[in-house]
């Protein structure tokens, strides 16, 4: 699919409203050590030295700072958009694509806006070691690179005009457990005021739901400290003059900054999310211009590194296929073998089910949350700049290329064969007289997370939404392959009890179940949704430096400058904006 096509599919996708969620799991940045234009300014005239036969070093310090922009951006990424819309299922007028807060615990009749402003902000410092060996082969050298990585991640979640509504008092017998559900129940765990952002900090239980979220949570700003990737390259200048060199390396880089976890939506990630990395690099240069008075020259600098990123083992989340964005934020019910005191009601047989909702509803990201192994084909880093030098000042200006290829999922887990989404359905029948809760085993396969799936059955109005399909509210007339469901006397169960269908004004009816269940298999796992696409952006770059002109003992240098990073992360892209500015000083013998 080339980018037009794959532009006009995120045109209608967006224009549509199918969002709430991105096609996208997680964000991925560019590695913080990473970065040609910071390694190559500032001491390109202290290595490479055409005039040496024995061995000298240089070393360096480069403390960076660098903060992105085009927040929303970002946010369009991860959510499709920068502002989501919760709201409970009983809310009047919801909208279609409003995200059902009844799954995060919240009550039925809640409502509220959620907007985010993503943020990364990274603190750099950068050691390096150019260490030349030309006493055993003029033109030889290494390269140590050693980038410390301080990096804060915030989705900036700000959550307003919440309603909490009015009406509500708990949820029915049946929809989230087999006893009514009271408002004080709801969100245990969590702290007040309930809204969202306490629901998605994955403190909260409620119900059959006694599992809190483990993965894809959002709890303020999350910082991680490493070593983005150590790496090491050897090379050799091939051609090595005052006025020209042409070289080649081969660079290596080992594993050493965060490993992938999923435990938080905006993972921070420092370096190049855990990859092993082997490639090559080039350098090289040529002077343009030069003039006797205060040595003036003029010259163009090349560098660039070309690598491939081997397997790494990270926890990835992962959306349903079938069920669209975001649906690792439903609710997965567990159902198994055998029954008890359920039967399907199927003239003129009333046979006993063949499994049977557990009593246990878990976050779907808990379950598709997977350990998966990741590689990428090659990245690239790239720069070049034209250098003005007047004795021992110098000043940069230059452009730096970064790109990357798409993820590859070389292998995963699989997924545990026994859940089914939940959808809006109820869990539990009850029988007719005494009101036993009696588990049931309707499935919503094709539910989405703003609700449950539509009405299957011409006999019903499939306009109304999904289970409170008017005068039928709550008896599963959406469920999968929809079957009349009885007790082991043949009796139907019904979809509420007398007391709850007494306080929701509604009349007792006979409650569907789903013959058979679908439950979720391992072919439904959204592979492509916990894989990251290409990346590329475009940086410019300015640099001053200054080193005196000294020529024994130790000779320091320093300087300082700044870049503009530009990126569109969009369905093609997963590169954020960013600015930054670096410093840096060093010596050389």
């Amino acid at each position: 699919m080339n980018r037009s096509i794959k532009w006009l599919f995120c045109v209608i996708f967006i224009s549509n409203g199918l969002y709430s969620f991105g096609p996208k799991t997680l964000m991925g940045v560019r590695s913080q050590g990473l970065s040609v234009p910071r390694g190559l300014a500032g001491w390109q005239q202290v290595i490479y030295r055409p005039d040496y036969d024995e061995h000298y070093f240089a070393f360096a310090v480069a403390p960076e700072y660098s903060h992105t922009f085009r927040r929303d951006d970002i946010a369009t990424f991860l959510f499709g958009c920068k502002e989501l819309i919760f709201s409970g299922s009983q809310v009047v007028g919801r909208g279609a694509n409003d995200i059902l807060a009844d799954y995060f615990g919240l009550p039925s009749d809640f409502k509220s806006t959620v907007q985010f402003a993503p943020q990364i902000v990274n603190f750099v410092m950068d050691l390096d070691w150019y260490i030349g060996l030309d006493g055993w082969a003029p033109g030889l050298y290494a390269k140590i690179h050693v980038p410390i990585v301080h990096t804060k991640w915030d989705l900036k979640l700000n959550e307003c005009a919440v309603d909490l509504g009015t009406t509500f008092t708990s949820y029915p017998a049946g929809y989230l457990a087999a006893a009514p559900i009271e408002l004080s129940e709801l969100t245990t765990g969590a702290t007040a005021p309930m809204n969202v952002q306490t629901a998605l900090q994955g403190k909260a239980t409620f119900g059959d739901m006694r599992e809190p979220l483990k993965y894809g949570k959002v709890f303020g700003r999350q910082n991680d400290t490493r070593v983005a990737e150590l790496s090491a390259s050897v090379g050799y200048n091939f051609l090595l003059t005052d006025r020209y060199h042409f070289g080649l390396a081969v660079r290596a880089a080992a594993p050493t900054g965060t490993l992938r976890k999923s435990e938080f939506l905006f993972e921070p990630i420092a370096g190049n999310d855990h990859h092993g990395e082997l490639g090559g690099a080039v350098t090289g240069h040529i002077q343009l211009w030069h003039r006797d008075a205060h040595d003036q020259r003029l010259v163009l600098y090349i560098d660039a590194n070309i690598s491939h990123l081997f397997e790494s083992k990270q926890k990835r989340s992962f959306d349903l296929t079938a069920n669209g964005d975001g649906s690792r934020y439903m609710l997965l019910q567990k159902i198994a073998l055998p029954s008890s005191g359920l039967n399907i009601n199927v003239a003129p047989n009333n046979v006993s089910a063949p499994n049977q909702y557990q009593g246990r509803l878990v976050p779907a990201i808990n379950k598709t949350t997977l350990d998966a192994h990741i590689s990428v084909d090659v990245q690239a880093d790239v720069a070049i700049k034209l250098s003005y030098q007047r004795s021992e000042w110098e000043v940069d200006l230059g452009y730096n290329l970064w790109a990357r290829s798409e993820e590859k999922l070389c292998g995963r887990d699989c997924i545990e064969n026994c859940y089914a989404v939940k959808g809006d359905a109820q869990l539990y029948g009850f029988t007719n007289p005494g009101e036993t809760a009696v588990a049931l085993n309707a499935t919503q396969s094709k539910a989405t997370i703003h609700g449950g799936q539509v009405v299957q059955a011409a006999a019903f109005n499939s306009l109304d939404p999904g289970n409170f399909n008017e005068d039928f509210e709550y008896s599963n007339i959406n469920a999968d392959n929809i079957a009349f469901a009885s007790d082991n006397l043949g009796v139907a169960l019904n979809q509420l009890t007398a007391a709850d269908a007494s306080r929701l004004g509604l009349a007792q009816l006979s409650v569907r179940t789903s013959d058979p269940a679908i439950l979720v298999t391992d072919s439904d796992i959204n592979e492509c949704s916990a894989l990251l696409p290409k990346a590329i952006s475009h940086r410019v770059f300015l640099y001053a430096s200054y080193t005196p002109d000294v020529y024994e003992g130790l000779v320091p240098y320093i300087g300082g400058g700044g870049f503009v990073e530009f990126a569109h992360p969009d369905c093609d892209n997963f590169a954020p904006a960013q600015w930054g500015i670096w410093l840096k000083a060093g010596i050389t013998k």
